[in-house]
């Protein structure tokens, strides 16, 4: 779930038991300014898009998410 208020993510059970969350406001790798959405391929890569830096995030399976990967960060490009 992206809690785009809380600048996180959050994961729960399909019963709605929570499991982990990560993120904080900010623009370097795991950091968020407002995630919108969130979605899961099937290998279980985690991507999310982080409104408001321009970008996609790419993190690892769960239980941890320690890989990541970011994409984009045009909000250079305009200013």
């Amino acid at each position: 779930v992206a809690d785009s208020y809380h600048q996180r993510i959050q994961v729960f059970t399909p019963h709605g038991g929570f499991i982990a969350q990560w993120g904080s406001l900010g623009g370097a790798i795991g950091q968020f300014w407002f995630p919108y959405g969130v979605a899961v391929d099937a290998a279980g890569q985690i991507y999310v898009a982080d409104t408001y830096n321009h970008r996609i995030q790419k993190f690892g399976q769960l239980p941890t998410a320690a890989r990541s990967t970011s994409w984009g960060r045009l909000k250079n490009l305009y200013r």
